[in-house]
Protein backbone atom coordinates (compact mmCIF):
# COMPACT_ATOMS: atom_id res chain seq x y z
CA UNK A 1 0.00 0.00 0.00
CA UNK A 2 2.78 2.26 0.94
CA UNK A 3 4.84 1.57 -2.51
CA UNK A 4 1.38 2.30 -4.09
CA UNK A 5 1.03 5.92 -2.49
CA UNK A 6 4.49 6.53 -2.78
CA UNK A 7 4.03 5.81 -6.77
CA UNK A 8 0.62 7.17 -7.36
CA UNK A 9 0.50 9.96 -4.48
CA UNK A 10 -2.43 10.23 -2.30
CA UNK A 11 -3.96 9.36 0.62
CA UNK A 12 -6.27 6.48 2.15
CA UNK A 13 -8.83 6.81 5.10
CA UNK A 14 -7.18 6.82 8.13
CA UNK A 15 -8.64 7.26 12.05
CA UNK A 16 -11.38 9.65 12.77
CA UNK A 17 -12.23 10.27 9.33
CA UNK A 18 -8.90 11.95 8.71
CA UNK A 19 -6.88 10.65 5.71
CA UNK A 20 -3.30 9.37 5.88
CA UNK A 21 -0.15 8.68 3.65
CA UNK A 22 1.33 6.21 5.98
CA UNK A 23 -1.81 2.95 6.66
CA UNK A 24 -0.86 -0.02 8.53
CA UNK A 25 -2.20 -3.40 8.17
CA UNK A 26 -4.22 -2.63 11.49
CA UNK A 27 -6.01 0.20 10.28
CA UNK A 28 -6.51 -1.78 7.04
CA UNK A 29 -8.03 -4.72 8.54
CA UNK A 30 -10.39 -2.12 10.73
CA UNK A 31 -11.78 -1.19 7.44
CA UNK A 32 -12.96 -5.05 5.92
CA UNK A 33 -14.67 -5.23 9.59
CA UNK A 34 -17.98 -6.77 8.80
CA UNK A 35 -17.70 -7.39 5.08
CA UNK A 36 -19.66 -10.76 4.97
CA UNK A 37 -19.25 -13.14 1.30
CA UNK A 38 -22.30 -15.86 1.67
CA UNK A 39 -20.99 -19.00 -1.02
CA UNK A 40 -24.01 -20.85 -2.48
CA UNK A 41 -23.05 -24.03 -4.19
CA UNK A 42 -20.42 -22.17 -6.42
CA UNK A 43 -21.43 -18.95 -6.54
CA UNK A 44 -20.24 -16.57 -3.77
CA UNK A 45 -22.04 -12.86 -3.25
CA UNK A 46 -21.42 -10.60 -0.69
CA UNK A 47 -24.21 -10.15 1.69
CA UNK A 48 -23.50 -6.52 2.51
CA UNK A 49 -22.83 -3.49 0.97
CA UNK A 50 -18.71 -2.37 0.55
CA UNK A 51 -18.01 0.42 2.64
CA UNK A 52 -16.65 3.37 0.70
CA UNK A 53 -13.50 3.28 2.60
CA UNK A 54 -12.95 -0.24 1.76
CA UNK A 55 -12.35 0.84 -1.88
CA UNK A 56 -9.34 2.93 -1.54
CA UNK A 57 -7.57 0.22 -0.14
CA UNK A 58 -8.16 -2.18 -2.62
CA UNK A 59 -7.50 -0.36 -5.28
CA UNK A 60 -3.81 0.61 -3.29
CA UNK A 61 -3.52 -3.53 -3.28
CA UNK A 62 -4.28 -4.15 -6.92
CA UNK A 63 -7.88 -5.27 -6.28
CA UNK A 64 -11.10 -4.62 -6.83
CA UNK A 65 -14.66 -6.25 -5.51
CA UNK A 66 -14.36 -9.06 -7.46
CA UNK A 67 -11.53 -10.33 -5.13
CA UNK A 68 -14.45 -11.21 -2.47
CA UNK A 69 -16.55 -13.27 -5.34
CA UNK A 70 -14.16 -14.56 -7.84
CA UNK A 71 -12.00 -17.86 -6.83
CA UNK A 72 -8.57 -17.30 -8.27
CA UNK A 73 -9.08 -13.99 -8.84
CA UNK A 74 -5.52 -12.28 -10.00
CA UNK A 75 -4.20 -8.70 -8.73
CA UNK A 76 -2.59 -6.33 -10.53
CA UNK A 77 0.75 -5.82 -9.26
CA UNK A 78 1.66 -2.61 -8.12
CA UNK A 79 5.44 -2.37 -7.18
CA UNK A 80 7.23 0.60 -7.08
CA UNK A 81 8.73 1.78 -10.47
Amino acid sequence: MRNYLATHGGTLPGWNKQQTERPTSYMMSTKFKGLLVIQMGNHRIIANRIGKEVLPYLEALGLDEKVFTTPGFQCKPMLKQ
